[in-house]
């Protein structure tokens, strides 16, 4: 899987990949409960982290159609934890990144879900992350020109940077006064100028964008078209659960 993302062709001119500019913008959504993601989730027969990209796929892709543009299939790096669960109180980075497709040419909330899902499902079972790890330690440990060589491929490869990090359960507070909201942005290396962050804390889940302002002039759309991709699939997921309702001894037909 790691030889075919690597040899996999560039990455399409979009409105989202091109030249980049000197500014940066960034933007958040405001807080949708995750209470109701894990519902949605729930009902689909997935995971909360399917849930949110799917819906990021289907944000982009309203995004590309508000502007005019066909939107293609882009592919996108996203940072995956190579910690052990008795590690992740230990300081430092340790994290592998894999290439997911997000499927912007598929017209309906359920065909993306799906498509995204089975990657997703794949990628669990992948060593990907810990091979491409692997390969980036090897060319940070060598000469400069192989390191450039080897940030400049792996950047061809992908559209955007896309991580989703679960935060705090609980709310935190400093100086005796409650911490309202966590945010963050994802770097992103080489001509890559688009990074989307997904950050989880006290119930809430926001969704963060860094743009370069040359591509992205106007990253609310994307804010706002997350919101109703998120909406879309909470009525998909409303639909699955009515044919359960309706015939208990059915089993929910997957997402399709």
């Amino acid at each position: 899987m790691l030889f075919r993302s690597l040899a996999a062709p560039r990455q399409p001119e979009t409105r989202l990949r091109g030249p980049l500019g000197l500014r940066k913008r960034v933007a958040w959504s405001p807080p949708v409960p995750l209470s109701e993601v894990k519902a949605t989730a729930r009902a689909l027969g997935g995971t909360v982290n399917d849930v949110l990209m799917a819906a990021v796929a289907g944000a982009l892709r309203r995004y590309l159609l508000a502007h005019g543009e066909r939107p293609p299939a882009l592919r996108c790096t996203v940072p995956v934890s190579l910690r052990a669960v008795s590690e992740m109180r230990a300081l430092g980075n340790h994290f592998g990144l894999v290439f997911v497709d997000l499927p912007l040419d598929l017209a309906t909330p359920r065909a993306r879900y799906a498509a995204l899902k089975r990657r997703m499902d794949r990628l669990k079972r992948s060593p990907e992350a810990l091979l491409l790890w692997q390969l980036m330690r090897l060319t940070g440990a060598g000469p400069r020109w192989l390191e450039a060589l080897a940030a400049a491929v792996l950047g061809a490869k992908a559209s955007m940077v896309v991580t989703n990090v679960p935060g705090p359960r609980e709310p935190r507070y400093l100086a005796g006064q409650r911490i309202q909201t966590i945010m963050f942005w994802v770097p992103q290396a080489g001509r890559i100028g688009v990074g989307v962050s997904v950050f989880s804390y006290a119930g809430e889940v926001r969704l963060g964008l860094s743009v370069d302002e040359r591509l992205v002039r106007d990253p609310e759309r994307v804010l706002q078209a997350f919101g109703d991709e998120l909406e879309a699939l909470a009525g998909l997921g409303g639909e699955v659960i009515g044919r359960a309702g309706a015939d208990p001894s059915a089993p929910s037909p997957p997402a399709r």
